[in-house]
């Protein structure tokens, strides 16, 4: 994991990344970044909840986790599997 900050181009950034983490705790309202991570064609790996209002769902659209711990251990134990990240 790397923290980068602000980018100049986020579509060339993003076309680097092998996933992206939604770490919210809260889900509700929309956030312009979910289309962002979906328009890149990024898995997401995601708190349960924090991607309510996309009108998509796990485990087709991303994958969904109870907590923190599990998130950071669900992305480690999948970040190398390109079968899983491509589907």
């Amino acid at each position: 994991v790397r923290f980068m900050g602000f980018v100049d181009d986020i579509d060339a950034f993003l076309a680097t990344c092998r996933a992206s983490v939604v770490a919210d705790f809260l889900g509700g309202g929309f956030k312009v970044r979910l289309l962002t991570y979906v328009f890149n064609r990024l898995p997401m790996f995601a708190m349960k909840g924090a991607v309510s209002g996309l009108g998509v769902s796990a485990p087709s659209a991303f994958t969904e986790f109870n907590d923190l711990a599990a998130l950071a251990q669900g992305v480690c134990e999948r970040i190398d599997d390109f079968d899983y990240l491509n589907r």
